[in-house]
């Protein structure tokens, strides 16, 4: 129940008291995996991009072979892209999407990242791959991601945006 409320909390924008929460969980079971993933992903929302790396690496160790685990490189993504690693951020976006191929956030890291680090060619051939797994993407999405800054938001929607023009 903490988890949920955590995770509740983190998409209305409240990311001290999710984090609480997601503490609260990891306290009850240290082995709880999903709590240690959403617990990165609040780091990271809040901006706090290498703890939630670390955080995530914990969950990856728990259950390795956790069919959520595309959505955790994801975040890594994510996290990299904040930390301007985009080489590391292009690997996490494709180890999502070797473990989900249509993860559509896999997709849209992995060409913001390459166009963030100036690879205008590969990211135009990652946003083609998204468009081609889901045509009726929608990059207002993106607008929605609870980032603490909602800078983030403009930075994925400005990369993304750039790409749909092809």
């Amino acid at each position: 129940a903490w988890l949920l409320l955590g995770v509740i909390d983190m998409w209305q924008g409240q990311h001290d008291s999710a984090a609480a929460l997601m503490h609260e969980a990891i306290a009850l079971n240290p082995s709880f995996s999903p709590a240690y993933a959403q617990l990165g992903t609040c780091y990271i929302l809040s901006g706090e991009p290498g703890d939630g790396i670390r955080t995530i690496h914990t969950a990856l160790r728990l259950t390795p072979q956790d069919n959520k685990n595309f959505h955790r490189f994801g975040q890594l993504a994510l996290a990299n892209i904040m930390l301007e690693n985009y080489d590391e951020a292009v690997n996490s976006a494709n180890s999502a999407l070797a473990r989900r191929p249509g993860y559509s956030f896999g997709h849209v890291y992995g060409a913001a990242a390459l166009w963030m680090n100036g690879d205008h060619e590969e990211a135009e051939r990652a946003a083609a791959k998204l468009l081609s797994s889901r045509p009726d993407y929608d990059l207002e999405l993106l607008k929605a991601i609870p980032f603490k800054d909602r800078i983030w938001n403009d930075r994925l929607y400005g990369a993304m945006s750039q790409l749909f023009v092809m």
